[in-house]
């Protein structure tokens, strides 16, 4: 059974990937896909130790995208919050959604309407609470 530690990795993961190569983070998932997301989530621990960017530019090439380090330099520069702020949004909501099964839990959440809003940081989503946020979720819209 997968933890909420290898979970958070996952989400880590997406929205680093989904910065580096400006990507929404539904594209991000999908792109991944299941069979390769379980293998993150499941070797979390080992892979948390590797270099990020290795990381990263090795699950770029293998799935052939192209990115600009400079533009991710600059978003990680002029991003706020943090990567592991965002990443540990998005983990939140999931294990207070999908407590049971974080796999299906990360598919369903990403490909839903709240992470692109959440990323938007002018609209103050990103700072609501967690109850807030997965009631929003559940509810398929802002309430």
């Amino acid at each position: 059974m997968l933890k909420y530690d290898d979970m958070y990795y996952a989400c880590w993961l997406i929205e680093r990937f989904g910065r580096a190569f400006d990507m929404p983070r539904k594209d991000v998932v999908n792109l991944i896909g299941k069979k390769r997301l379980k293998n993150y989530m499941e070797f979390a621990d080992c892979f948390h130790c590797e270099n990020p960017d290795k990381i990263i530019g090795e699950l770029a090439e293998e799935l052939g995208v192209i990115g600009n380090d400079e533009l991710f330099k600059y978003i990680e520069m002029q991003s706020k919050p943090s990567l592991r702020q965002i990443a540990g949004v998005y983990a939140r909501v999931i294990k207070m959604c999908h407590e049971n099964d974080y796999e299906a839990g990360i598919e369903k959440f990403f490909n839903s309407f709240l992470p692109p809003l959440i990323n938007d940081y002018e609209n103050n989503l990103y700072w609501s609470s967690m109850h807030y946020l997965s009631e929003c979720y559940k509810d398929g819209n802002l309430l």
